[in-house]
């Protein structure tokens, strides 16, 4: 798993409620590059454009339905 922490000055315009979103296959290894930056990188730099584009990936991407199926099995159910 990677994470990828967004700063509040960088959300904008992003949702203020978490959701779930379709990853494409840039934004997959947008996130796989940006999980290995150091915390400090230079945001003037090929690193900071790179982050640009991530978010603006992000703030394209649309929100899809998060569906958990309730489980079938009797052991499993609340």
């Amino acid at each position: 798993m990677h994470n990828v922490y967004i700063c509040p000055q960088a959300a904008s315009g992003m949702p203020d409620h978490c959701q779930v979103v379709h990853i494409t296959p840039l934004l997959r290894e947008l996130i796989m590059a940006l999980s290995k930056l150091p915390r400090l990188y230079d945001e003037q730099g090929a690193d900071g454009r790179m982050v640009d584009v991530f978010l603006d990936q992000l703030k394209a991407t649309p929100e899809v339905p998060l569906h958990l199926p309730q489980p079938k099995a009797s052991g499993c159910r609340p």
